[in-house]
């Protein structure tokens, strides 16, 4: 369900109410300030400059002078002093507690925003850009400060200032009061005729800009392909032409907002030079004095201040509604993994599970109208060594993603010790679940931190033993800084062979009773491989393992192999009974027999 951007951004500010009750207060001890402002410079132009005796609250003080104009220049000298020194604190309190209120607010979004990233399955990132996922993360989350801090504060601040303005106009001269409001309408018409349009302007900029973070993403991603192809000039080009179409979208909207306040300030100046003839025409007749046209002005100032101010804040506004409503879109995204209803929780929460995996009529499809996988059924007891074989595309890594329910089939079941998955915590299925992969993930910390990653309490003896296990542990002590050595980003410092086995070591760590190996050999040297495969048999041992590979020579004494084709489960069997067989495994098995040996298909 859509939540309202507004409600949805104002429950992030509620839980600092003191910071904000605290700037609330500052808002109305300045806006009490700022009408007081403009008095003095009545007495300076009525009674110090002018003929007219001082007022009341003035005689006692200025019996302390001879000259009672002399006193009033010093009380108004230091009233004038009193106030902007007064300004300067509760300004200094407003800066304070407003950047403090908005960085809360802005973590708090943050942090809400990149928990929820982790807890969405991966249909949500496979179909969404990285570079855009990372500006919403880092950039739009900054429209809840916007929000608050840029829009909200100051339009209060406006009204609260408009409604004590218009009191004292009122009492003043209510003629020129009724006068100055008459561009009003005006002003709050341009103001909604603007606001779409800068909301439009605005959410195209930040998509722009969105499509320039992805864009350098992946180029940096990619850099040794571009080099390698000699492409720097091509990457540059298209580039300039991405950056290009951002700093339009921002030209677009910045002459759209120049615009606006033009607009703005037009009909202001209207009603000013409106307010300014009929007061002095009121002057002149003798109807007021010049002090009190000269207020009257500076109130008109603070009357249409204010409106401009908002008028402004309407732009800043609609841009942070802009950019929340990208965050809020991902935080309105559902999990489409994710944990069942108490009631309906399996009882197989005991730590030590059997580790039988059970596939039932399984299919399942990225897209509904193109299945990957068809009818898949078949079953791998407790500790059995599973192989998963078949041609590029026929779903093998597909098939094995359904078991620490990365995906839910969409037909079927897949069932551990007898339970659906969808029965079980997503966290307690996946802590029985480890994982090597084809291409090793290795964050940008130090070996023992990628180790470690697989147990965050184990002691430093269990990663060491963890490492020699993985046959990793003489590599890393060769290294200069031993197992405090940086990996580099995605492990880039260290080969693949190397990545693989600390890969390795980290499923040593978790130690959980279902192995999924996932093509750990196919990019490595046969030498390498070697050492690869004698790790994996001992981290197999005791485990419900299955492997997805091409190599075949590698999954001979596996308990059974499960021939895929076209999403479907075409054989199975041990390789001796498959061989005998003499369909679609024998064939690739032969094949590869003769490609290794250099013979012809």
């Amino acid at each position: 369900m859509k939540r309202s951007l507004h409600r949805g951004l104002i429950r992030y500010a509620l839980p600092h109410w003191k910071t904000i009750a605290l700037a609330l207060a500052v808002v109305l001890i300045t806006s009490a300030t700022d009408l007081l402002r403009p008095w003095p410079s009545k007495v300076l132009v009525d009674n110090v400059l002018g003929p007219h005796p001082l007022p009341g609250m003035f005689k006692p003080i200025a019996r302390l002078w001879e000259n009672p104009q002399i006193a009033a220049l010093w009380i108004v000298s230091g009233f004038y002093l009193l106030t902007y020194l007064f300004a300067g604190i509760t300004g200094l309190v407003s800066t304070y507690t407003s950047i403090r209120l908005g960085q809360r607010m802005v973590h708090d979004l943050r942090s809400d925003l990149f928990d929820h990233l982790t807890k969405l399955g991966l249909r949500f990132h496979d179909s969404r850009n990285v570079g855009d996922t990372i500006y919403r993360l880092t950039s739009d989350t900054w429209a809840v400060q916007t929000y608050l801090i840029h829009g909200l504060f100051p339009i209060l601040t406006a009204f609260v200032s408009l409604v004590g303005v218009f009191a004292v106009m009122v009492r003043l001269d209510w003629q020129l009061t009724v006068l100055s409001l008459m561009a009003v309408p005006c002003l709050f018409l341009t103001i909604h005729g603007f606001s779409k349009k800068i909301s439009q302007y605005s959410t195209k900029l930040y998509q722009e800009q969105s499509d320039l973070t992805s864009h350098a993403q992946q180029t940096m991603s990619a850099v040794r392909v571009i080099k390698a192809f000699v492409r720097e000039e091509f990457e540059r080009r298209r580039f300039d032409r991405r950056s290009e179409d951002s700093l339009d979208a921002g030209l677009r909207l910045y002459t759209l907002q120049a615009v606006f306040s033009l607009a703005v300030n037009v009909l202001s100046g209207v009603g000013t030079a409106a307010v300014v003839w009929v007061g002095v025409s009121h002057a002149l007749a003798g109807q007021v004095t010049p002090g009190v046209i000269l207020v009257f002005i500076a109130y008109l100032g603070s009357l249409y201040g204010p409106i401009t101010s908002m008028s402004q804040t309407v732009g800043t506004l609609q841009s942070a509604l802009a950019a929340a409503k990208r965050v809020f879109d991902v935080l309105d995204e559902d999990p489409d993994v994710k944990d069942p209803p108490r009631d309906l929780l399996s009882a197989a929460h005991d730590p030590k599970i059997d580790g039988k995996i059970e596939f039932r009529n399984v299919s399942f499809g990225y897209e509904p109208e193109n299945p990957v996988l068809r009818g898949v059924s078949f079953a791998a007891e407790p500790g059995e060594v599973i192989a998963v074989v078949g041609s590029t595309g026929a779903g093998k890594s597909t098939l094995v993603s359904l078991i620490p329910r990365f995906y839910d089939p969409d037909e079927g079941q897949v069932l551990l010790d007898g339970c659906d998955l969808k029965s079980m915590r997503v966290k307690f299925l996946r802590e029985n679940v480890s994982l090597v992969l084809q291409e090793s993930v290795l964050f940008s910390t130090s070996i023992v931190e990628n180790i470690a990653y697989g147990r965050l309490n184990a002691a430093e003896d269990e990663i060491i033993e963890a490492a020699k296990a993985a046959n990793a542990h003489e590599f890393i002590l060769a290294l200069p800084e031993g197992y405090n050595t940086q990996v580099g980003e995605r492990g880039q410092k260290l080969s693949g062979g190397e990545r693989q086995r600390i890969a390795i070591a980290r499923a040593f760590l978790k130690d959980a009773p279902i192995l999924i190996l996932d093509e750990p050999t196919s990019s490595l040297d046969s030498a390498t491989e070697y050492q690869i495969l004698e790790a994996l048999e001992r981290l197999m041992k005791g485990k419900t393992t299955f492997i997805v590979t091409h190599r075949l020579s590698t999954i001979a004494g596996a308990d059974r192999i499960v021939v895929l084709k076209h999403g479907r489960v075409v054989e199975i069997g041990t390789h001796d009974e498959l061989q005998s067989l003499g369909g679609i495994y024998s064939e690739l098995f032969e094949r590869q027999m003769n490609m290794k040996t250099g013979g012809s298909a």
